[in-house]
Protein backbone atom coordinates (compact mmCIF):
# COMPACT_ATOMS: atom_id res chain seq x y z
CA UNK A 1 0.00 0.00 0.00
CA UNK A 2 1.10 3.52 -0.75
CA UNK A 3 1.37 5.65 2.38
CA UNK A 4 -0.96 8.62 2.49
CA UNK A 5 0.55 11.91 1.48
CA UNK A 6 1.00 14.19 4.49
CA UNK A 7 0.01 17.84 4.33
CA UNK A 8 2.16 20.54 5.83
CA UNK A 9 -0.16 20.64 8.85
CA UNK A 10 0.63 16.93 9.55
CA UNK A 11 -2.74 15.52 8.53
CA UNK A 12 -3.08 13.14 5.61
CA UNK A 13 -5.15 14.03 2.60
CA UNK A 14 -8.53 12.34 2.29
CA UNK A 15 -8.06 11.61 -1.43
CA UNK A 16 -4.78 9.67 -1.07
CA UNK A 17 -4.64 6.49 -3.15
CA UNK A 18 -5.08 3.33 -1.17
CA UNK A 19 -4.30 0.85 -4.00
CA UNK A 20 -0.85 -0.72 -4.24
CA UNK A 21 1.58 0.68 -6.74
CA UNK A 22 2.67 -1.71 -9.53
CA UNK A 23 6.00 -3.47 -9.21
CA UNK A 24 8.84 -2.85 -11.64
CA UNK A 25 8.10 -5.86 -13.85
CA UNK A 26 4.30 -5.69 -13.63
CA UNK A 27 2.74 -4.79 -16.95
CA UNK A 28 -0.78 -5.86 -16.13
CA UNK A 29 -0.26 -9.42 -17.43
CA UNK A 30 -1.01 -12.20 -15.01
CA UNK A 31 0.58 -15.61 -15.46
CA UNK A 32 -1.91 -18.33 -16.14
CA UNK A 33 -0.95 -21.72 -14.60
CA UNK A 34 -2.15 -23.46 -17.76
CA UNK A 35 0.44 -21.44 -19.72
CA UNK A 36 3.24 -23.19 -17.82
CA UNK A 37 1.64 -26.57 -18.52
CA UNK A 38 1.36 -25.75 -22.23
CA UNK A 39 5.03 -24.71 -22.34
CA UNK A 40 6.13 -27.95 -20.67
CA UNK A 41 3.99 -30.03 -23.05
CA UNK A 42 5.39 -28.15 -26.06
CA UNK A 43 8.94 -28.77 -24.85
CA UNK A 44 8.16 -32.46 -24.40
CA UNK A 45 6.75 -32.64 -27.93
CA UNK A 46 9.91 -31.04 -29.37
CA UNK A 47 12.13 -33.48 -27.47
CA UNK A 48 10.08 -36.45 -28.72
CA UNK A 49 10.24 -35.22 -32.31
CA UNK A 50 14.02 -34.79 -32.05
CA UNK A 51 14.36 -38.30 -30.62
CA UNK A 52 12.23 -39.77 -33.42
CA UNK A 53 14.27 -37.91 -36.05
CA UNK A 54 17.54 -39.22 -34.61
CA UNK A 55 16.20 -42.79 -34.56
CA UNK A 56 15.06 -42.49 -38.18
CA UNK A 57 18.44 -41.09 -39.19
CA UNK A 58 20.19 -43.95 -37.42
CA UNK A 59 18.09 -46.58 -39.22
CA UNK A 60 18.68 -44.90 -42.59
CA UNK A 61 22.45 -44.59 -42.00
CA UNK A 62 22.69 -48.28 -41.06
CA UNK A 63 20.86 -49.30 -44.20
CA UNK A 64 17.82 -50.49 -42.30
CA UNK A 65 19.58 -53.41 -40.58
CA UNK A 66 19.40 -53.85 -36.85
CA UNK A 67 22.08 -55.67 -34.84
CA UNK A 68 20.87 -59.17 -34.13
CA UNK A 69 17.99 -58.54 -36.53
CA UNK A 70 17.03 -60.14 -39.81
CA UNK A 71 20.20 -59.35 -41.79
CA UNK A 72 23.32 -61.43 -41.09
CA UNK A 73 26.35 -59.37 -40.12
CA UNK A 74 29.36 -59.75 -42.38
CA UNK A 75 32.03 -58.25 -40.11
CA UNK A 76 32.84 -59.07 -36.49
CA UNK A 77 35.79 -58.72 -34.12
CA UNK A 78 36.52 -62.23 -32.87
CA UNK A 79 39.35 -61.57 -30.44
CA UNK A 80 41.75 -58.82 -29.30
CA UNK A 81 45.15 -59.59 -27.78
CA UNK A 82 47.14 -56.67 -26.25
CA UNK A 83 50.86 -57.00 -26.97
CA UNK A 84 51.99 -53.90 -25.09
CA UNK A 85 50.35 -50.63 -23.97
CA UNK A 86 50.09 -49.42 -27.59
CA UNK A 87 49.93 -52.42 -29.90
CA UNK A 88 47.24 -55.09 -30.26
CA UNK A 89 46.60 -58.14 -32.39
CA UNK A 90 43.01 -58.15 -33.65
CA UNK A 91 41.30 -61.18 -35.17
CA UNK A 92 38.49 -60.05 -37.48
CA UNK A 93 35.99 -62.33 -39.22
CA UNK A 94 34.73 -61.15 -42.59
CA UNK A 95 32.41 -63.32 -44.73
CA UNK A 96 33.43 -66.46 -42.88
CA UNK A 97 37.18 -65.84 -43.23
CA UNK A 98 39.54 -64.66 -40.48
CA UNK A 99 41.94 -61.73 -40.88
CA UNK A 100 44.77 -60.94 -38.44
CA UNK A 101 45.57 -57.24 -37.92
CA UNK A 102 48.33 -55.50 -35.94
CA UNK A 103 47.14 -52.10 -34.67
CA UNK A 104 48.51 -49.25 -32.56
CA UNK A 105 52.01 -48.95 -34.02
CA UNK A 106 53.26 -46.39 -36.52
CA UNK A 107 50.85 -47.95 -39.03
CA UNK A 108 48.16 -50.61 -38.93
CA UNK A 109 49.34 -53.80 -40.62
CA UNK A 110 47.36 -56.64 -42.11
CA UNK A 111 49.25 -59.80 -41.21
CA UNK A 112 47.13 -61.86 -43.55
CA UNK A 113 44.10 -64.06 -44.00
CA UNK A 114 44.07 -67.18 -41.88
CA UNK A 115 43.07 -70.54 -43.33
CA UNK A 116 39.29 -71.07 -43.13
CA UNK A 117 37.53 -73.54 -40.84
CA UNK A 118 36.91 -75.83 -43.83
CA UNK A 119 40.64 -76.02 -44.56
CA UNK A 120 41.39 -76.73 -40.88
CA UNK A 121 38.72 -79.44 -40.80
CA UNK A 122 40.27 -81.17 -43.87
CA UNK A 123 43.74 -81.02 -42.32
CA UNK A 124 42.58 -82.68 -39.10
Amino acid sequence: MVPAVARPNGKSSPDARSEPCPSVGDHGVSLDPSLSLKAILALGAVVLLAFAALRALRVVSLGGTKPGGGARRRLAVQEVLPLDPKRRLVLVRCDGRDLLLLTGGAAEVSLGWLPGAAAQGEAA
